[in-house]
């Protein structure tokens, strides 16, 4: 939409701007045609009117600027601007643009959510949303609804203290690089919880982070190093209480092997790992069957 919807605009700006000789009327044509490009072109991008009117001001104060005014600056410039968002999004966890080639089609989401595209598209008419929403993003939206529910209901009256692996092994922050290498090694866990002598979570260690310092440092981290200093601080964890989705939802969004649980006073109390998920999944169906 920014792209298209800015490039279109621009040029059809220009175009009104040298054919008409009254300004007034290129600007209001302009500004017309631009919205109705958008519209049919399905790039609906609210600020290109505004562009489409600025075009028509460039054109009457350079009349030697032609069509490639839309090519360069706007174009190459609206392409740089997707770029950056796109990086800004990504650096801070979200996806843009949207649409990821991955994705299932939308005659396949929406047979997922019991629809026919026919289905979704006359919904979108009839809520006038047709012009700002697509039918595959709405199957989309659909589906990810869809699978919100089903979590829901196979989370149904779990905690995730009652699907934790309860008592599980840490290492208090003095301890050394080497000693937490070695349990990780011996027990082949993936990360350790690092807790205070109280038994509170003061952050996590893990493979990945022994792997970044190497990888860093070009060779392994020092042995005689205190884990404290090469732990992640800011853990991501749930409370025994908290419904079993809340770890779900953790697991997945961050693509974490495990995440610790929390007591009501803040100390661990057992960790839920992707296997305990799978567990579970696999006894509720059992059951089910």
């Amino acid at each position: 939409s920014v792209i298209v919807g800015n490039t279109g605009s621009a040029a059809i700006g220009v175009a009104c701007a040298l054919a008409l000789p009254w300004p007034g009327l290129a600007a209001a044509l302009a500004v017309g045609a631009a919205t109705l490009f958008m519209l049919a072109a399905r790039a609906l991008h609210p600020p290109a009117g505004g562009l489409a009117l600025a075009s028509v001001l460039v054109v009457e104060q350079d009349a030697g600027i032609g069509l490639a005014f839309a090519l360069s600056p706007v174009a190459a410039e609206s392409a740089l601007l997707v770029l950056l968002a796109a990086l800004w999004n990504r650096a801070t966890g979200r996806v843009y643009p949207f649409r990821q080639p991955d994705t299932p089609d939308a005659a396949r989401a929406a047979r997922d959510a019991g629809l026919t595209e026919a289905d979704l598209g006359a919904i979108l008419q009839r809520l006038r949303l047709a012009s700002v929403i697509g039918v595959a993003d709405f199957a989309r939206l659909l589906g990810a609804v869809g699978e919100i529910l089903a979590a829901d209901r196979f989370c149904a009256g779990l905690t995730c203290g009652s699907v934790m692996t309860p008592d599980p092994l840490t290492v208090q922050p003095d301890a050394t690089v080497a000693e937490a290498t070695r349990l990780m090694l011996d027990r082949g866990i993936y990360s350790l919880p690092v807790t205070e002598p109280d038994g509170r979570l003061a952050g996590i260690l893990s493979q990945s982070t022994l792997l970044r310092l190497t990888l860093g440092t070009g060779g392994a981290p020092d042995p005689q190093r205190p884990v404290r200093e090469v732990m992640t601080p800011q853990v991501v964890s749930v409370r025994t209480d908290a419904p079993l989705a809340e770890a779900l939802t953790a697991l997945a969004a961050g693509g974490y092997r495990a995440v610790p649980v929390l007591d009501g006073a803040g100390r661990i109390a057992g960790v839920l790992t992707r296997s305990d998920l799978v567990a579970t999944l696999a006894h509720r169906s059992g059951a089910q069957t």
